[in-house]
């Protein structure tokens, strides 16, 4: 398929001379600058208008009620703990990060408590 295009263009564009294809890309390029230039000094009011979402309105202010997103710091140094128990060396081979990602969570938490 591109191919074909490809070959239909260049077809097309072996019809005009050298002069004749710089001065459609000047134009070209004019045509799209200008355009441009009207969308930024005379924007739409319509065209980038935020609406705010109903559904989240009150998200916030009843987690912040509710208390369901505070952390327990010992739950989860104990989970990192156990999940470093686990790991063996071919997990360790396969992600070397990992442990390093381990180990800076587990000083995080430490200096949490």
């Amino acid at each position: 398929m591109m191919k074909r295009l490809l070959d239909y263009m260049n077809e097309w564009s072996e019809k005009f001379t050298q002069k004749q294809l710089k001065l459609f890309l000047i134009s070209f390029c004019i045509v799209w600058f200008t355009g441009a230039l009207y969308v930024m000094l005379y924007p739409s009011s319509t065209l980038f208008k935020i609406f705010p979402d109903p559904r989240h309105r009150y998200l916030l202010k009843s987690a912040v009620k509710s208390r369901q997103h505070t952390m327990d710091y010992r739950k989860a140094y104990q989970s990192i703990k156990q999940y470093q128990l686990m790991l063996n060396d071919s997990l360790i081979k396969a992600r070397p990060g990992l442990v390093d990602t381990l180990d800076f969570l587990e000083q995080y938490y430490q200096s949490k408590k």
